[in-house]
């Protein structure tokens, strides 16, 4: 007989209620997820992050992730002041990494318009720590070549710096 006549109206308006307070829980669930999905303004690789899993992070205070474009990277080289007028924008460049035989092939992007103090100090006794260099910036698509913050050695023609 319970079955003919149907649930009762205030065990209905119940669920109803129940099922409007599951909505609300499940719409704030995803208003919380959404605040902590990150996304990235383009495409690129990340490279660096500056905080890991679990740690608070304020958004606007810094960068949460260091981001790069893999498909060309720029390596920085400081040519020494007596050979620094001898490079030239345009110029070709063979670059390779401390201890791998692979090469990577480069081309001159930009210039310091001045000259400036060391960026990299190599650690071997005979070098000079008070040279002046001017910065270089060389161009290369061989991504696979090179890794991102690694120290290479480049050569322009007779030239060679690291």
């Amino acid at each position: 007989a319970a079955a003919i006549r149907g649930t009762r109206s205030e065990d209905l308006a119940a669920a109803h209620r129940r099922l409007e307070a599951a909505r609300a829980r499940l719409q704030a669930a995803r208003a919380a997820l959404a605040r902590r999905v990150v996304t990235a303004p383009g495409a690129g690789t990340v490279l660096w992050s500056r905080y890991r899993a679990g740690e608070f992070y304020a958004a606007g205070a810094q960068a949460l992730f260091v981001l790069g474009d893999m498909s060309r990277l720029q390596v920085r080289v400081d040519i020494d002041e007596i050979d620094a007028q001898r490079v030239e924008v345009g110029a070709a460049a063979t670059i390779r990494m401390d201890g791998s035989p692979e090469r990577a092939q480069g081309l001159v992007l930009s210039l310091s318009p001045r000259m400036g103090r060391k960026n990299l100090l190599v650690e071997t006794p005979t070098s000079r720590n008070d040279v002046r260099i001017r910065e270089v910036l060389v161009e290369t698509t061989a991504v696979r070549e090179l890794l991102p913050g690694a120290r290479v050695w480049v050569e322009f023609g007779a030239l060679s710096a690291s």
